[in-house]
């Protein structure tokens, strides 16, 4: 039998398969509870953390793109950071993507689809984004376009909070240049074009 809650939208479910009611999402079910629950009534939070695609959270970043003039623009973006994820690869993963407003002349994304981060942290307003070195034969010829690109990475990283400037790394080393671009020392923001207030 289903029972229907006095809330407009939610139903509540109840199954008989014997055990303890729990709360999931504004579900109630009979059954065991899941081995590593002590509590019957899950927190939206937690419902948010063990939903069935491992999503962690939505974090809001102003990813840069350049547009048909090679000027780096920004465009505010949610993003989606899964399980094993950090942010800053959903990012990277994002800026391999197209831009989402191609009315402003956005339509190509800012890295290749191969372009990928072996993993980042953050610490005292600096971001250490690991590349793999196999990202070097993913940049463009043109040394304008490889500043473009790194810089554009860069601006993106450093919407989010807490990052003030970035360090590269490939595989882990600290290393000089990235194809034409010193990467020896942290790189700051120029900020690019900001995305308009809507």
């Amino acid at each position: 039998p289903a029972k229907t809650d006095q809330r407009p939208g939610i139903e509540r479910a109840l199954g008989k398969t014997g055990g303890t009611p729990f709360v999931f999402g504004g579900l109630t079910v009979e059954g065991e509870l899941p081995a590593d629950r002590t509590n019957e009534v899950y927190t939206s939070e937690e419902v948010l953390l063990t939903s069935p695609e491992d999503i962690v959270r939505t974090v809001k970043v102003v990813l840069y793109f350049p547009d048909q003039t090679g000027q780096l623009v920004g465009e505010e973006r949610r993003l989606t950071v899964y399980e094993g994820e950090t942010i800053a690869q959903a990012v990277v993963k994002a800026l391999t993507e197209r831009p989402m407003d191609s009315y402003g002349g956005l339509d190509e994304p800012l890295l290749p689809a191969e372009f990928t981060a072996l993993g980042a942290n953050t610490e005292g307003g600096t971001c250490y984004l690991n590349l793999p070195s196999s990202v070097t034969v993913l940049l463009p010829e043109d040394a304008d376009a490889q500043n473009r690109m790194i810089q554009g990475l860069v601006d993106s990283l450093c919407s989010l909070e807490g990052v003030e400037q970035v360090q590269l790394m490939l595989d882990g080393e600290y290393q000089l240049m990235l194809g034409s671009v010193p990467i020896s020392r942290p790189i700051l923001p120029t900020g690019g074009v900001q995305p308009t207030a809507e």
